[in-house]
């Protein structure tokens, strides 16, 4: 059994160590999507569909 204070620390070291990342990609999903090249940053051509009667 440990002492309630060692608990409240650990839980706050947890929640620490979990939010801290989301928030750090949050904030840097616009220069990573950039780096990425997976954003609206990039200009993309319209998607081509083949929409004719198929020749066989």
């Amino acid at each position: 059994n440990k002492p309630l204070k060692f608990l409240i620390r650990d839980t706050l070291l947890v929640m620490a160590c979990a939010f801290v990342p989301i928030f750090l990609f949050f904030q840097a999903s616009g220069p990573v999507a950039e780096m990425l090249g997976t954003s609206d940053f990039t200009a993309s051509a319209p998607t081509q569909v083949f929409t004719d009667v198929p020749g066989f």
